[in-house]
């Protein structure tokens, strides 16, 4: 039984108006380029997104992506310090918002799972924050890294496999992706369609099948599925390199979702007798 989501965003928000213009700037003026920017952001359906990076301030103080008025490309190093700081800010505020909400004691929570694709460093996520909110040290623990935009699904399927192993059992996922430290400058295709969709953000949620938690819960978790789509590792991915991760993601992906699959899901919601219409 899900019983509560809490989410947690960063200070700074950029519009999609000025990505676009600060993206054409930085990526050496080629009007190809730009001419896919201003198409990405005019049919992303994004207004605004929230970033850690100040670099849409109006401010003249050095941003993270310039210094002195000049752009640079932090190596990987320097942005895996701002992950770590960025990632413990975010999923703190989030999970702290879950168990005030909730009135949930941390003292009960039997297994964690993070997830982020967008950042490593250990001790974890984890680590931090069962000190930071007096998780119980014998806790279990499982960490789900780098499996992009389907992570969470992944992470319900270890909490479901919890939930049916064992009884009172009282599982936190925590989510937690900053997409604004890779920011890539090369022309191409794969990289305006990156930086003009994701952003930053945690987002926390809490698991239960005890009796005395379920009693208020929003929504029953029956199932999950998982489904490998032959010849797809082309459309989306995600290297590590030395100035930050690169990103691999094709225009083609949105034919595979409706292809494949719209008809997968459909399959699967009947198997269950739910009905995709209804």
């Amino acid at each position: 039984m899900l019983l509560d989501i809490e989410t947690a965003s960063p200070p700074f928000k950029v519009t999609q108006k000025i990505a676009a213009s600060e993206l054409k700037n930085r990526m050496t003026g080629s009007a190809a380029a730009g001419r896919l920017i201003d198409m990405a952001a005019a049919h992303s359906g994004i207004d605004q997104r929230f970033i850690v990076i100040p670099d849409a301030e109006t401010s003249n103080g050095d941003k993270f992506y310039s210094n002195n008025g000049k752009y640079v490309s932090p190596d990987t190093e320097k942005r895996m310090v701002e992950y770590e700081k960025w990632s413990k800010n975010l999923a703190g505020s989030a999970v702290e918002k879950l168990f005030h909400e909730t009135g949930f004691s941390s003292r009960d929570i039997n297994k964690i799972i993070t997830i982020s694709c967008t950042g490593f460093y250990a001790p974890g996520l984890d680590h931090y924050l069962i000190n930071e909110f007096s998780l119980p040290l014998q806790i279990k623990r499982t960490n789900i890294g780098f499996m992009g935009c389907a992570a969470s699904l992944i992470g319900f399927g270890s909490v479901l496999e919890v939930m049916k192993s064992e009884e009172n059992k009282n599982v936190l996922l925590v989510s937690t992706e900053i997409c604004s430290l890779h920011l890539q400058t090369e022309p191409t295709r794969d990289n305006i369609l990156a930086n003009m969709i994701f952003a930053d953000g945690a987002a926390a949620a809490l698991f239960s099948n005890s009796p005395e938690y379920t009693r208020g819960g929003k929504l029953q978790l029956i199932k999950t599925d998982s489904i490998l789509f032959e010849n797809s590792s082309g459309f989306m991915g995600w290297k590590i390199g030395n100035f930050g991760f690169e990103m691999i993601l094709s225009s083609e992906l949105p034919r595979i979702i409706l292809n494949e699959a719209v008809p997968a899901l459909k399959g699967i919601l009947q198997k269950q007798g739910i009905d995709a219409a209804a």
